[in-house]
């Protein structure tokens, strides 16, 4: 191939960001002037070229969020290209998740990004709720979104109560994960842990024999933790401070499948509400004997007129960091 002459390239310096220059050889053609005329000379030839359009992002960057939603850091995703690639930082704000009305943040300019006085809720990751382990008498009264993440449980006039569990069960070790309120449902959210044993077609935790669970309820201006076994609740107030819920509210179950045949410990964004999981003490269990395996449970009171909706988050990240001892639910 014929030596091409690079238009417009007539600087000191040339910059590679033609496509065509890609795996090419490229050499200067330097002339002098006098007064007797010109002459000219050809430079050593440097090649091949890796232009700058072959520096090409083949993984995109990731956000992750730190233990308690108040910064973010970004990876530098996957480049290829030559030479050396180095990487910087500009953060935006945006209306919505398609990046309406992007500007950029003054000064946010390096991989981690801290929030000025707010905080953050992780995405749901991990297991999710079960699309098969359900009990709805009327089409479409529990909806599942997000990946099966999200439960919304509507309200049908002369239906009774909805339930369903998480898709994956445990039964050994030091567990934990987060249910997230999207819609409060005027207090007819109930949530918390279920075994396999109970009819979903009952009513909520009741109605099957030597079934387990351990329930969080909203319900007269109270929040009510419940303990089932054998077919027969006790109940004790855990809080009285919590009147009602919000949508953003976040819900932390430590569970300990090795203590006490079981023991569960609730925090309320980011706050235990008793007991502390790290230390094993004043928790609440939920029967005696080896543990049986155990299920993220969501249901909504037939009495009330209103839709109840939460995502559940089984990990990696968590709204709030891991109590000591204890590993993601998964």
């Amino acid at each position: 191939m014929p030596d091409e002459l690079i238009s417009g390239a007539t600087d000191t310096q040339y910059v590679p960001t033609n496509p065509d220059d890609l795996g090419r050889y490229v050499y200067c053609r330097v002339r002098g002037d006098n007064a007797l005329g010109f002459s000219t000379a050809n430079s050593n030839v440097i090649g091949p070229i890796a232009v700058a359009s072959d520096l090409v992002n083949t993984d995109p960057p990731e956000i992750t969020i730190a233990s308690g939603g108040d910064s973010l850091t970004s990876d530098t995703g996957t480049w290829t290209g030559s030479p050396t690639i180095t990487h910087g930082y500009l953060w935006f704000q945006a209306d919505d998740a398609a990046g309406t009305g992007a500007v950029s943040i003054p000064l946010a300019t390096s991989a981690t990004y801290t929030i000025d006085g707010g905080t953050i809720t992780p995405p749901a990751t991990g297991s999710a709720w079960s699309p098969t382990d359900l009990y709805e008498t009327a089409d479409g009264q529990l909806d599942l979104t997000d990946g099966d993440h999200t439960v919304t449980g509507r309200f049908v006039a002369g239906y009774p109560t909805c339930q369903i569990r998480g898709s994956a069960s445990r039964s050994t070790g030091k567990k934990y994960f987060e249910l997230i309120v999207v819609r409060s449902g005027s207090n007819s959210t109930v949530m918390g842990l279920c075994d396999g044993v109970h009819s979903l077609s009952s009513g909520v935790l009741v109605g099957a024999a030597n079934s387990l669970g351990i329930i969080i309820q909203c319900q007269n201006s109270l929040s009510v933790i419940s303990v089932t076994f054998d077919n027969s609740a006790g109940n004790y107030y855990l809080d009285t401070t919590v009147a009602e819920i919000f949508p953003g509210d976040v819900f932390g179950f430590a569970v300990d499948f090795d203590l006490a045949g079981g023991t569960l410990w609730l925090r309320y964004n980011g706050t235990w509400k008793r007991g502390d999981p790290a230390a094993g003490t004043d928790g609440c269990a939920w029967g005696a004997g080896p543990a049986d395996a155990m299920f993220p449970y969501f249901a909504t009171l037939s009495t009330i007129a209103a839709d109840a909706s939460v995502t559940l988050n089984t990990g990696p990240t968590f709204a709030a960091a891991l109590p000591t001892g204890f590993t993601a639910w998964g």
